[in-house]
């Protein structure tokens, strides 16, 4: 087995003892000491066992799709934890950083190898060097207590480090190899969706040719992108929001302080709003673009632009000529005209046509809106994409267009006459400086859990699952964990006439109340100096155990509903038994053939 001893995977390069105890902080050396708290239920892994809670579906449109794709593991079920003797063979068990870097990753491994060590001490833990690349190369070394001693609750992934967040077909018979090499009994893979939909289908993969390696995925990505029915939140996304929430805070203070600037912020997150929504309602900015928002209401560039502007010529007449506006990473990719001019770019790029060829063959319209970028956009779009062929949105300065593009469309206004103020500005682009902070003490005690539970759902030899943990606006201890079938949140795309699945990015839900309630603040926050600084993440006293304001008010109770419909269903069939008063039986059929027919509607519609 590979050490960490002059082994290279791509660009990355990790030498023996990267981390020494000399060479860390005060904070750091404290923050090492941290004990998470998690689940009760997995304090004693002799007695934890998986068993089923329930079946999952589908669209009708997507089943025969799904049916084709995955057979082997269409009808997989929700388990969850019973307190029963199990197994407690050793197992060996790889882990692989796949998505994008995120405060909390190295709490995920902790958990993960202190669960199999107390159940069986002779289990071994393997980490892939470079993520992916580690994986198809067998780049790998043994994890340790003693090698884990300095990266607990601590932020990066400089443990084993990453590459690219993608496992294609091609890449399969290097991960059987790997994975038969290592003898391994589990391969959990630590990333957003991305990571889960490349899961979904190595699973089915290694099913088909008996590969006994068991597949998990734990939820972990910054942008929180693979939140959903049964996923509360996602790794990273509480100390990220956190932290540049902070920054925000910092510099809505400056703006108010010296009364000359307006600064426009770009935060990552992918296509999603979740981070600029979370940020907002933390720190109450002049203005915030939900990227949701201007997809749904098919937002021009143009109206975007006037918008600000509006909220900047509202505030000059008070003689507020600063303020501070928040844009999503994803923008771009929500303006219509925009994400048009992108697919002609990268089909054109797939076609092989050399740049300067491209803009030739632009349609007008396409056309006539790169001409409306500034010199520097118009570079930025031709970079090289992500390895899923994406564009490289947080390498695109969206900040930059915004700021030139109001101060463009502020001196029309001003040549007509309907603008008086002053404007000068600043622009910010908060990414790498958070994504890797000291993970807060939800994301320590939640990457925590989840990795015990990655650990339990091996130990039980389940495949092919997400872990999640329900219930987090409660204490750790309270914490329900479900293994989830990855199947059950994958869907249908149709990418190029052809459908394919995939589990999707979450996108910011504008019926849940953390969005309504951004709508019911942002007209006086335009306006009014209502700045709020949250301060740093803080690891004890006031403050130290809060969590996302998103995750505090929003909807959490998917499950709940769907078994209190199995509560009533079941009170139905109860006061109906046999025996029972035919006006009963009548009433009940009257009643639920009502709501039968209309719940078929419905499911039609969607």
């Amino acid at each position: 087995m590979a050490t960490y001893d002059s082994i290279q995977t791509g660009n990355i390069h990790i030498d023996e003892g990267e981390r020494k105890m000399k060479d860390l902080s005060p904070l750091a050396k404290d923050r090492l000491l941290y004990e998470p708290r998690y689940p009760q239920c997995f304090k004693n892994p002799e007695k934890v066992c998986l068993e089923f809670c329930d079946n999952t579906t589908f669209k009708d449109i997507d089943r025969p799709i799904l049916e084709s794709y995955f057979p082997n593991t269409i009808n997989f079920p929700i388990m969850h934890v019973t307190n029963k003797v199990a197994k407690t063979d050793a197992i060996n068990v790889g882990v692989v950083f796949c998505g994008r870097q995120s405060s909390g990753g190295h709490n995920i491994i902790t958990g993960l190898f202190d669960y199999i060590h107390q159940m069986n001490p002779n289990s071994k833990l393997i980490g892939f060097i470079g993520g992916t690349s580690g994986l198809f190369e067998g780049s790998c070394v043994e994890l340790t207590a003693e090698k884990l001693s300095l990266y607990r609750n601590t932020g990066g992934y400089d443990l084993l480090g990453r590459s690219a967040d993608k496992i294609s077909e091609d890449d399969y018979s290097r991960v059987v190899a790997t994975c038969t090499k290592c003898n391994l009994n589990g391969l959990v893979l630590i990333g957003g969706a991305y990571t889960a939909t490349d899961a979904t289908l190595l699973t089915e993969f290694f099913l088909n040719t008996g590969v006994k390696t068991r597949v998990v995925v734990v939820p972990c990505d910054y942008s929180r992108d693979l939140k959903n029915h049964f996923i509360e939140t996602t790794v990273g996304f509480d100390t990220y929001c956190r932290t540049v929430s902070q920054l925000i805070g910092n510099i809505c203070t400056d703006s108010r302080s010296a009364a000359k600037y307006y600064h426009f912020i770009r935060l990552l997150g992918r296509s999603p709003s979740h981070v600029v929504l979370e940020a907002a309602l933390q720190s109450h900015p002049n203005y915030a673009i939900i990227s949701e928002e201007v997809a749904a209401k098919r937002m021009t560039l143009l109206q975007v632009i006037n918008k600000i502007a509006d909220v900047i010529c509202e505030r000059a007449k008070n003689g507020q000529n600063y303020g501070v506006v928040l844009i999503p990473e994803g923008l771009i990719k929500a303006i219509s005209e925009f994400y048009y001019l992108l697919d002609e770019i990268s089909a054109n790029v797939e076609k092989g046509v050399t740049r300067d060829e491209i803009y030739s063959r632009l349609t007008p319209w396409s056309k006539a809106l790169f001409d409306f970028l500034p010199d520097t956009i118009q570079q930025q779009i031709f970079n090289p994409p992500e390895s899923r062929g994406n564009f490289q949105l947080h390498a695109i300065s969206t900040e930059v267009m915004v700021g030139a593009l109001v101060k463009q469309e502020l001196a029309r206004r001003q040549a007509e006459g309907t603008y008086s103020g002053k404007f000068d500005y600043q622009t910010h682009f908060l990414g790498y400086q958070a994504r890797t902070s000291f993970p807060s003490l939800f994301d320590c005690d939640y990457a925590y859990s989840l990795g015990r539970e990655a650990g339990a759902l091996v130990q039980n030899e389940l495949t092919g699952y997400c872990v999640t943990l329900r219930n987090l606006r409660d204490e750790p201890a309270n914490w329900v964990p479900y293994a989830v079938p990855l199947l059950a949140m994958t869907t249908v795309e149709a990418k190029q006439g052809v459908y394919r699945p995939s589990i999707p990015e979450s996108n910011v839900d504008m019926n849940d109340v953390p969005f309504q309630k951004f709508t019911q603040c942002r007209d006086a926050w335009a306006v009014k100096d209502d700045y709020c600084n949250p301060g740093a993440v803080q690891f004890g006293g006031a403050g130290s155990w809060n969590t996302t304001l998103s995750l505090q008010i929003e909807k959490h109770d998917y499950l709940k509903r769907i078994q209190k419909l199995r509560e009533q269903l079941n009170a139905i069939s109860q006061i109906c038994l046999p025996g029972c008063d035919d006006m009963l039986v009548d009433s009940a059929i009257a009643a639920t053939e009502g709501v039968v027919r209309q719940l078929e509607i419905t499911k039609m519609r969607l």
